[in-house]
């Protein structure tokens, strides 16, 4: 388990620091990250009712599949950011 800081709002994802940013640097536009520990960000009310409605298991389920296609190495959280860029690349449907 690694403790998520970060969340894609409109992706519906939670994210680690290294993950949030290469979510920031590699899905401008597509991705909203926000740090969630930070009370003006999120609530505990609405981190609840995040996790409930999306969370990663349902949404990996979704964006995963494009990974799979391009054989694709899933990161792991102490992987180097060469896998995890490939990773991301892959998982986002987005040209290498």
């Amino acid at each position: 388990f690694v403790p998520t800081k970060y969340a894609s709002i409109n992706l519906g994802v939670f994210l680690c620091a290294a993950c949030a940013e290469l979510h920031h640097e590699l899905l401008d536009g597509v991705s909203v990250i926000r740090d969630i520990k930070e009370p003006w960000d999120i609530t505990p009310q609405q981190r609840f009712e995040l996790e409930a409605l999306m969370g990663n298991a349902k949404r990996n389920k979704i964006f995963e599949k494009n990974a799979s296609k391009k054989d694709a190495q899933k990161a792991r959280p102490n992987d180097s950011r060469e896998i995890r860029t490939k990773w991301i690349k892959a998982k986002y449907a987005l040209s290498t």
